[in-house]
C-alpha cells in the first residue's frame, strides 16, 4: 500500500513537472527553441561525450541532452556525435603512457591505496584493459620501490623529527629489496637528523614556525632526538629566532594597521573636503551679491536662501556706523537660475563700523533657490 502511494506521488509530481514545462513552452516558445538549439548541435554533443569520458562515467548521462532533438538535428545524430566525443577522449586516456604516468605518481608518493587507478575506470569496457591495468601495477611497484623514494622518505621523516619508521613503508616491494630499501631510508633519516640538529637549522626552523604559528613546545620536545649535549643550545637558538620573527610580524602588522588607518583617515578627509566643496558650490549658487550707494558711499548686500527663509546680509566696510532705512526689492530665482518674481520689504537697520547686519523673511515660494537684494531707498 505504501509503495503504491509513493508511486502515485512520483507520478503526480512527474505529471506536474511536465505540465509546468509545457506551460512554459506555450508561454515562451522562443525560449524553448533557444534551449533546444543550444543542446541539439554537434559541438554540444561532442563536449558532453568528452566530459563523461573524463569523469569515467560509463552510464553516459550526457546522452540525455539528446532526447527531444528532431528536425534539423535528430536524436540519432546527437548520439553519433556524443559517442564520437566519448571515444575520442577515451582513446587519449586509455594509453600505456598515461597508465604508467598515473602509476608513477602514486608509487613515488607512496599512495598504497592507488587513487589514480580510478581514472582508468573508463577503460574497463575495452578488450585490452587487463593489460593496461597490469602496466599500471608494474609501474607502481617500480616507482614505489626506488632508492630515490626511500631516501626522500627518510629525509622527510627526519625534517619533521618523526620517529624512525620501523613499519611497512616498503611492504609492497619484493622481499629481496625490502632490506636494502630500509637501509637507504635509515641512512637518509640519520643524515637528515644530523643536518636538522644544527644551530643554523634550528634558527631557520624557529622563523618558519613563527610564520605558521606552530607551538614551540612541540618543537622543544622534538629536539630531544638530537645529541643531549646540544639540545639546550638548539632550543635556545630556535626560541630566539622564533621570538625575533614574532616581533617582526607584530611590528609589520602594526605598520599595516597604521597604514590602513591612515588610508581610511585620508579617504575620510577627502570625502569631507568634497562635501565641503559641494556645500560651498551649492551656497555660491544660492547666494547673489549686489552693491548700492547710500549717502554717496558704496555698500554691499548678499542674499541667500536657507530652507524656507530668505536672508539678506548688509556689509558696512567703513569706520562710521550707518542707519539704513528704506525699501528692499528681493528678486527670486528657481533652481535653474530663472527669475520667478520679486517682492518688497521695508527695513530699518543700524550697522556699526566694519561690520554687518542681517534681516530674514519667509521665502515667497518653495521653488525659490536663490535671490538678489536691491536697496531702493525711502
Amino acid at each position: 500500500m505504501l509503495d503504491m502511494q509513493n508511486f502515485n506521488r512520483i507520478t503526480i509530481a512527474s505529471m506536474g513537472y511536465a505540465v509546468l514545462l509545457a506551460l512554459f513552452c506555450v508561454v515562451s516558445l522562443n525560449s524553448c527553441s533557444i534551449l533546444k538549439k543550444n543542446r541539439c548541435n554537434r559541438n554540444h554533443a561532442i563536449e558532453k561525450g568528452k566530459h563523461d569520458a573524463q569523469n569515467g562515467d560509463l552510464s553516459r548521462p550526457g546522452r540525455d541532452d539528446g532526447k527531444g532533438c528532431d528536425e534539423d538535428y535528430t536524436t540519432t545524430q546527437y548520439d553519433k556525435d556524443y559517442f564520437y566525443g566519448f571515444e575520442t577522449q577515451r582513446k587519449e586516456m586509455c594509453t600505456y603512457t598515461r597508465a604508467k604516468s598515473l602509476a608513477h605518481d602514486d608509487g613515488s608518493s607512496g599512495r598504497v591505496e592507488k587513487p589514480s587507478l580510478s581514472q582508468l575506470r573508463v577503460c574497463t569496457e575495452l578488450k585490452g584493459f587487463s593489460k593496461l591495468e597490469n602496466a599500471y601495477h608494474k609501474e607502481f611497484i617500480k616507482s614505489y620501490c626506488t632508492d630515490k623514494r626511500a631516501s626522500a622518505l627518510g629525509q622527510s621523516h627526519a625534517s619533521e623529527f618523526d620517529d624512525l619508521d620501523m613499519g611497512n613503508n616498503f611492504e609492497l616491494c619484493p622481499s629481496s629489496r625490502q632490506k636494502a630499501l630500509f637501509g637507504i631510508y635509515k641512512k637518509a633519516y640519520y643524515e637528515g637528523l644530523k643536518k636538522n640538529c644544527t644551530v643554523t637549522a634550528a634558527f631557520t626552523r624557529g622563523a618558519e614556525d613563527a610564520q605558521t604559528d606552530r607551538k614551540t613546545e612541540d618543537q622543544f620536545f622534538k629536539y630531544r632526538k638530537c645529541p643531549g649535549s646540544r639540545q639546550a643550545e638548539l632550543i635556545s637558538s630556535y626560541q630566539r629566532s622564533y621570538n625575533e620573527q614574532k616581533e617582526k610580524i607584530r611590528l609589520q602588522r602594526e605598520l599595516e594597521e597604521m597604514k590602513r588607518k591612515a588610508a581610511e583617515e585620508e579617504a575620510l578627509r577627502k570625502q569631507r573636503e568634497q562635501q565641503l566643496q559641494q556645500q560651498q558650490a551649492q551656497q555660491s549658487q544660492s547666494e547673489k551679491e549686489s552693491s548700492f550707494y547710500f549717502n554717496n558711499r558704496k555698500y554691499y548686500a548678499t542674499c541667500r536662501v536657507s530652507n524656507v527663509y530668505t536672508e539678506v546680509r548688509v556689509q558696512n566696510p567703513y569706520r562710521d556706523s550707518v542707519r539704513l532705512k528704506g525699501n528692499w526689492q528681493i528678486r527670486n530665482y528657481d533652481g535653474n537660475g530663472s527669475y520667478i518674481g520679486s517682492e518688497r520689504e521695508y527695513k530699518s537697520m543700524w550697522i556699526v563700523s566694519n561690520s554687518s547686519d542681517v534681516f530674514t523673511k519667509y521665502a515667497s515660494s518653495p521653488n525659490v533657490r536663490s535671490c538678489r537684494a536691491e536697496f531702493m531707498g525711502e
